[in-house]
C-alpha cells in the first residue's frame, strides 16, 4: 500500500492536467441486465507518460446470494500494438486502488492534525482503508461501527479499535469518516459530523 499510494497520487495529478497529463479516461458505460438485477460496468483508461493501457469490467448483482455481488476483472493491453498482456481478477486491486484514492484525498483534504478516525462498515474496504489511511494521518483513536456488532468486534480485535453502538456515537469528535458499507439508505446525519472534517463516502 505504501508504494499504491504514490502511483495513485501520480496518476490523478495526471488526469487532472488534462491532455498535457497524457491520461484518457472516458466516464464509465454501464448496461443493465433488469431481469436479473445486475449491472455490467466499463472503465478502460490510457495513460501514455506510463504506457499503460486497460479496462476494467464490474459485474454487479445486487441479489446475488451463492455468488458475490460484486465480480472485477481486469485486462491489461501491450499500448504499441494492442496484444493482450494480463487478465486479473480485480477483487484485491480494486480494494486497494479504493482506498488508495481515499488516501490521497485525505491527505490533502485531511485536517493536519487529524487524530481521530471513524470506520462505518466492517468489511474488505473498511481494512484496506485503515491500512491506508494510517499512512497519511497519524491517528491516535480508531471508531467502528457495523449494523452486525459481531464484525465491528472482530474488527476492533484485529485493529484495536473502538466498537461503537450507533452511528451518531462513532462520527463524534472524528476528523475523518469512512463510509463502507452497501447499505441503500443514508447512515450518517450531518448535525453528527463536527465542522471541517474529512470525508470519504465508498
Amino acid at each position: 500500500m505504501s508504494d499504491l499510494i504514490p502511483a495513485v497520487q501520480r496518476g490523478m495529478g495526471d488526469f487532472s492536467k488534462g491532455e498535457q497529463g497524457g491520461v484518457v479516461q472516458p466516464v464509465r458505460s454501464v448496461i443493465p441486465v433488469k431481469e436479473a438485477s445486475g449491472f455490467l460496468g466499463c472503465m478502460p483508461a490510457y495513460s501514455s507518460n506510463d504506457q499503460a493501457l486497460g479496462a476494467k469490467l464490474v459485474a454487479f448483482y445486487t441479489e446475488n446470494k451463492d455468488f458475490p455481488t460484486h465480480m472485477a476483472t481486469i485486462l491489461l493491453f501491450e499500448p504499441l500494438n494492442g496484444m493482450l498482456k494480463a487478465i486479473m481478477d480485480g477483487e484485491v486491486i480494486t480494494k486497494m486502488r479504493t482506498a488508495a484514492a481515499s488516501a490521497v484525498a485525505t491527505k490533502f483534504l485531511a485536517p493536519k492534525d487529524s487524530k481521530v478516525l471513524c470506520i462505518l462498515g466492517a468489511g474488505e474496504q473498511a481494512r484496506s482503508h485503515y491500512e491506508a489511511l494510517h499512512l497519511v494521518c497519524n491517528f491516535q483513536q480508531t471508531k467502528i461501527w457495523n449494523r452486525t456488532r459481531a464484525r465491528a468486534e472482530e474488527f476492533a480485535n484485529e485493529y484495536n479499535a473502538t466498537v461503537c453502538d450507533t452511528v451518531e456515537e462513532a462520527a463524534k469528535d472524528a476528523d475523518v469518516i469512512v463510509t463502507v458499507t452497501s447499505s441503500k439508505t443514508p447512515i450518517l446525519q450531518h448535525q453528527w459530523v463536527k465542522p471541517g472534517d474529512r470525508k470519504s463516502v465508498v
